[in-house]
C-alpha cells in the first residue's frame, strides 16, 4: 500500500515497511505532505535562520563597545561631541571599506595579509597619476583598477600555486611594500588636483564626509551579497569545507580568485579615497593597515577558519575598534600603549572566540554550565536515538516492488594508469528499483569504476549506456544534470550550513526583489528541502540547525535525500555506513531502501557484508579490476561473498 502526498510524491504507508520498525525517534514515518519550516519559526529566528552559516553572537562586543564609549565620554572632555565622532567615523572609514572584502575572504576559508602595502602601493600609484594628469576621474578609476589587479594576481598565485593563501600573501606583502618604495624612490607625493581634495573633504549630510556615505554603502552591499544572495552562501560554503562545496558543484577555485580580485578593488577605493582626504602620501601610508582590518574582522566573530561570520557582528568590530583607537588617543595615552591596548583586546576576542567554539561542539553554554554542576547534559545521539545498541540487528528490508527498466549498462570498461590495471573489462548493470551492492577489496577498482560512471574520469575501452543511450560524460556536473548523483562518504554535507543550505547548494531556488535584484528564495528552500526529506520519510530535529550538530545517520540520510531532489535516476553511494554504530546504519539503510522503492537505482559501496545482506537487491564482486561475481543477492552466501572479496 502507498498514498500520495499533496505534492504527487508516492509515499510508503506504515504497512508498507512490512513491520520493519524505526531504530528510533530520528527515523519517523513520512508526513502528510510537506510543510514550510519557516512558518514554525519566529520573526527574529526565521531572519537569522535563513542566514548562511553559524551565527557569531557579539552582543557582549556590542555592550563592551558601549562601556568604551561611555567611559570616554566620561573621561574625555572633548570625545563626546559631533566633530570627534564625524572624525573617528572618518578614520574608520577606509578600515571598513576593506573590511568588506576580507570579511568575505576570512567567511571563505582564506585570508589576504598583503593588503596594508598594497594599500600602499595602490595610493603612490594613484598619487603619481592625479599629480602627473591633474585629472580627478582618471585617479579614481585607477586607484580600483590597479587594487583590482594586486588583488587578481594574489588569487591566481593562490589558486595555481596550491600554498596556504597565508604564505603567498606574505610574499607578495614584502614586494608590495618593496615597490611603493621603488615608485615614489622613498618619497611623499602631493600636489594632486583642487577637485579631488574637495571630494575628500565633503560633507554630504552635517559632518558626514562622503568617504563615510562610501563606506556604508559598500559594507551594506557588501553585506547584503554574503547573507541573501547565491554567490553568498557558496561563500560560506568553501569556508564550511571547500571539498564538499566542490562536490556540490560550487567553483571553489574561480570563487577563491574573484574574491582575492574583490578585495584588492575594495583597497583600491579605500587607498584613493585616503589620498584625496589627506592631500599627500608615502610609501608608509598603509603600513599597519592589515591589522586594524583583521582585527576589525575578527572581533566581529568572523572565524579564522572560515564558515562562519556576520556583517552586523563586524560592523560591531570595526565600531569597537574606532571607539578603542580614538578614545585612547583623547585620554593622551602613548602610541605603543595604544598598540598594547588594541592587542589585548584582540587576544581576548581570539580566546571567547574559542571558548564559544567548544561549547558549540560540546552542546552549548547551557551543556557546560550542568557540567560544572555535575549534571550531564542530554547528547544528540540520546535525543535523536541513535546510540549504539549491541543488541540491535540490522535484519532484512525487502524490495517493495518489481523492479523496472535498465537505468545504467557499462560494457567492457578498462581503465589504465601506467603499467597498472584499474579495470580490466568491467560489465555492471543496474535497475530502477534496484540496489545494487559493490564490494572488493581495496585495490579491486571501485573507486575507479564509480568515477568513470560519476564523470570524474573516462575509461580507455568499453561504452557506457544511462537511460538507455550511449553516454560520455567529460565533468561530474554533467552527469548530475544527466539524473546520476554521487553521495562520498566523507564530502556530502558543508558542517556550517543548515540541513536546509546543504539540500539546495549549488542549485540555490531565486527570486528578485522589485522585479531586478536576485537573492536566495529562502521560502522555496525550505519547501524543497521538507519534500524531500519526507520523499524519503527523514525528519531531523530542525531543518534550520547547522549540520555539524547532526548524528551521522543524520548527515548520511540528508545527504541521500538531497541527492534525489531535482529528478535523480541513479545514486551512487560511496560507503554510506562507514563509521556508523548499529542503529545510525539501521537508519540510513532505510533511507536507501525507501529511494529504491520509488524508482531511483541505486549503486551502494560498501565493506560490510552485513549491509549487504539488509539492503542489496543485488550484489558484484571486483578484485584486481575484474567482477568476479555478479548476481542476485539471494544466490551467493555470507561465507562466498568473503572468499570472493578474497580471491579465494
Amino acid at each position: 500500500m502507498s498514498e500520495r502526498t499533496p505534492t504527487g510524491t508516492v509515499m510508503p504507508t506504515a504497512g508498507d515497511l512490512n513491520g520493519h520498525q524505526s531504530a528510533g525517534p530520528a527515523v519517523l514515518a513520512a508526513p502528510a505532505g510537506p510543510i514550510d519550516p519557516l512558518r514554525r519559526l519566529g520573526r527574529w529566528r526565521r531572519r537569522t535562520a535563513t542566514m548562511p552559516g553559524e551565527a557569531s553572537g557579539r552582543l557582549g562586543l556590542a555592550v563592551l563597545a558601549l562601556a568604551l564609549f561611555v567611559y570616554f565620554s566620561v573621561s574625555a572632555e572633548n570625545f563626546f561631541q559631533a566633530g570627534s565622532i564625524a572624525t573617528m567615523g572618518l578614520t574608520m572609514a577606509s578600515v571598513l571599506i576593506v573590511v568588506t572584502g576580507t570579511m568575505a575572504l576570512l567567511i571563505a576559508g582564506t585570508v589576504d595579509i598583503s593588503i596594508g602595502t598594497m594599500f600602499s602601493l595602490v595610493a603612490v600609484i594613484a598619487g603619481q597619476i592625479a599629480t602627473a594628469t591633474y585629472s580627478t576621474p582618471l585617479t579614481l578609476l585607477a586607484g580600483p583598477l590597479v587594487g583590482a589587479l594586486l588583488g587578481l594576481a594574489n588569487g591566481v598565485m593562490v589558486r595555481l600555486l596550491k600554498i596556504s593563501p597565508l604564505i603567498v600573501t606574505i610574499a607578495t606583502m614584502i614586494a608590495f611594500g618593496g615597490l611603493a618604495k621603488v615608485v615614489t624612490g622613498g618619497l611623499a607625493v602631493s600636489d594632486f588636483p583642487p577637485s579631488l581634495m574637495r571630494l575628500g573633504r565633503t560633507a554630504v549630510v552635517g559632518q558626514v564626509s562622503v568617504q563615510v556615505i562610501v563606506a556604508l554603502v559598500i559594507f551594506a552591499v557588501g553585506g547584503f551579497v554574503l547573507v541573501r544572495t547565491r554567490p553568498g552562501l557558496r561563500v560560506y560554503a568553501m569556508g564550511g569545507d571547500s571539498r564538499a562545496a566542490s562536490a556540490a558543484g560550487v567553483a571553489v577555485g574561480r570563487t577563491t580568485v574573484a574574491l582575492f580580485t574583490v578585495n584588492g578593488a575594495l583597497v583600491g577605493v579605500a587607498a584613493t579615497l585616503t589620498i584625496a582626504r589627506l592631500g599627500t602620501v608615502d610609501p608608509l601610508t598603509g603600513q599597519g593597515f592589515e591589522f586594524a582590518v583583521l582585527t576589525a574582522a575578527i572581533l566581529g566573530g568572523v572565524a579564522f577558519a572560515g564558515g562562519s561570520g556576520r556583517p552586523l557582528g563586524v560592523i560591531i568590530g570595526v565600531a569597537t575598534i574606532g571607539i578603542l583607537q580614538a578614545g585612547l588617543i583623547f585620554i593622551g595615552l602613548r602610541d605603543y600603549w595604544q598598540e598594547v591596548a588594541t592587542g589585548a583586546v584582540l587576544v581576548t576576542a581570539l580566546a571567547a572566540d574559542q571558548l564559544l567554539e567548544r561549547t558549540r561542539d560540546t552542546g552549548g553554554l547551557l551543556a557546560a554550565v550542568r557540567r560544572a554542576r555535575g549534571r550531564s547534559a542530554p547528547t544528540a545521539e540520546a535525543e535523536t536515538g541513535d546510540g549504539g545498541d549491541s543488541a540491535a540487528t540490522l535484519g532484512r528490508l525487502p524490495r517493495q516492488g518489481p523492479l523496472g527498466a535498465t537505468v545504467l549498462a557499462a560494457r567492457g570498461l578498462r581503465r589504465d594508469f601506467g603499467s597498472v590495471q584499474a579495470l580490466r573489462g568491467v560489465d555492471v548493470e543496474v535497475r530502477a528499483g534496484e540496489v545494487l551492492c559493490l564490494l572488493g577489496d581495496n585495490g579491486a577498482g571501485k573507486s575507479t569504476l564509480i568515477k568513470i560512471l560519476s564523470g570524474a574520469d573516462r575509461a580507455d575501452a568499453g561504452t557506457v549506456e544511462f537511460l538507455g543511450e550511449p553516454v560520455t560524460y567529460s565533468s561530474t556536473r554533467q552527469a548530475r544534470d544527466a539524473g546520476i548523483r554521487t553521495v562520498y562518504q566523507d564530502l556530502a554535507l558543508v558542517p556550517t550550513l543548515s540541513v536546509v543550505h546543504n539540500f539546495v547548494l549549488g542549485d540555490e531556488p531565486t527570486r528578485r526583489i522589485a522585479g531586478v535584484v536576485p537573492v536566495r528564495d529562502e521560502a522555496a528552500a525550505a519547501r524543497r528541502t521538507a519534500a524531500g526529506l519526507a520523499e524519503l520519510g527523514i525528519r531531523v530535529p530542525d531543518p534550520y540547525t547547522t549540520v555539524r550538530r547532526l548524528s551521522g545517520g543524520q548527515r548520511q540520510a540528508v545527504a541521500i535525500a538531497r541527492a534525489i531532489v531535482g529528478g535523480a535516476r541513479l545514486v551512487i553511494l560511496d560507503e554510506p555506513t562507514a563509521a556508523l554504530g548499529v542503529r545510525q546504519t539501521r537508519y540510513v539503510l532505510e533511507a536507501v531502501r525507501r529511494l529504491a522503492d520509488n524508482g531511483t537505482a541505486v549503486i551502494l559501496i560498501t565493506h560490510d557484508i552485513k549491509t549487504v545482506f539488509a539492503v542489496a537487491d543485488s550484489v558484484a564482486v571486483l578484485r584486481l579490476g575484474r567482477v568476479v561475481h555478479s548476481g542476485p543477492v539471494d544466490d551467493v552466501g555470507e561465507h562466498s561473498l568473503v572468499r570472493l572479496m578474497a580471491g579465494l
